[in-house]
């Protein structure tokens, strides 16, 4: 899911607000009055107030409440139930402005009058009845549902909006804790390597440890944002690859091909370790004699691509389907090319005569 970056809320601040309803209400007084205007003559004003008071109270007070706990809260039954209530509140208030305005003006346009009359004649139980319903339902619908119209758009837009900073909010919130995650399984990692050497003294022990702290200033200072320097990330990678080498020395072979890349590409830090850690993990870790390892990386169009080949004795999954041992690591890159990169990523991993292959792509453009 794409990040906001636009903050609707932010943007309509107290001020924009009021700004922006003393214009709406300004053009919805002109567009009655106007309307009006062609036969009301003298009622002009006062049928207009008459549209105010029937749209206000339902405008600020009741459209809410429709929207929260009718639409939006899937209680459906309380949208006929508020069409009723605006219906009756639209036909009393209108009843009696109408006979107002036949005692005010007795000598209106005849058209108008005709309106008058029509509205009064039955008394106000007549704006409930079914043969004059066609005619007062048509117009509660032009005079009522035309400016509520917006305020109902506003705040289905307010809230599916409100969803989506959820949304991202929940994302981000995940992508830090697996951030948080790779420090602690990757230093549990390296450090059983080094306590491994450590015990068999192996003389190389110190330049690893060295090497282990470059890594973990790596994680905890240069990672922190949200991107990072390709070429940044893919030195740190050199460095885990180097570590390794410390570690299994002629034991393994490993073949590592990583272009340098000049141009300013940004990456999701930590993203890329985890392939290349699962490919030591499922690898030498499981059997460390006649393995080999094979990592391969390059810009192409915009593009990074991976891949990552060993030879490896994958574990078999336990009783509960899981693996037997690890995969958090992985797990947790493939969430967060999700979020960094949706639609814009690939990744492919299959076994083929004895090895375990991984693809990535990436788009950085």
């Amino acid at each position: 899911m794409k990040k906001l970056t636009f903050n609707w809320f932010k943007w309509y601040d107290r001020k924009v607000r009021i700004i922006c309803h003393i214009v709406f209400w300004f053009f919805f007084s002109l567009f009655y009055y106007l309307n009006y205007n062609r036969l009301a003559g003298p009622d002009t004003w006062l049928f207009t107030v008459k549209d105010w008071v029937i749209v206000f109270p339902l405008f600020y007070f009741t459209v809410p409440f429709l929207v929260n706990k009718g639409i939006l809260g899937g209680k459906y039954y309380i949208i006929p139930i508020w069409t009723v209530f605006a219906y009756a509140w639209w036909a009393t208030v209108n009843y009696f402005t109408c006979k107002l305005s036949l005692q005010l003006y007795p000598n209106p346009d005849e058209r108008w009058r005709y309106y008058l009359e029509f509205v009064t004649e039955n008394g106000i139980a007549g704006m409930f009845r079914l043969p004059n319903l066609d005619v007062f339902v048509f117009d509660f619908i032009f005079m009522v549902y035309l400016p509520i119209g917006p305020k109902l758009m506003k705040s289905l837009m307010e809230s599916g909006y409100k969803n989506a900073l959820l949304e991202n909010a929940n994302l981000s919130l995940e992508v830090k804790f697996l951030k948080s995650q790779i420090t602690p399984h990757f230093l549990f990692n390296t450090l059983n390597n080094i306590y491994i050497m450590a015990k068999r003294f192996d003389q190389e022990t110190p330049e690893m440890i060295l090497k282990l702290s470059g890594l973990m200033r790596y994680i905890l200072y240069e990672s922190d944002s949200n991107r990072i320097a390709l070429s940044r990330e893919t030195a740190f990678l050199s460095d885990y690859v180097q570590l390794n080498r410390l570690k299994y020395g002629d034991a393994i072979k490993i073949d590592y091909d990583v272009e340098n890349v000049d141009k300013p590409y940004k990456i999701a830090p930590l993203i890329l370790v985890p392939f290349v850690e699962n490919a030591f993990k499922h690898g030498p870790e499981v059997h460390p004699d006649n393995n080999w390892i094979q990592i391969k990386a390059w810009m192409e169009n915009n593009v990074f691509h991976m891949e990552i080949l060993n030879a490896a004795i994958i574990p078999e999954p336990d009783e509960n389907g899981g693996r037997i041992f690890g995969g958090v690591g992985l797990e947790n890159a493939t969430k967060r090319l999700k979020y960094y990169y949706p639609e814009k990523h690939e990744i492919t991993t299959w076994r083929e005569n004895g090895s375990y292959h991984v693809k990535l792509k990436i788009d950085l453009k």
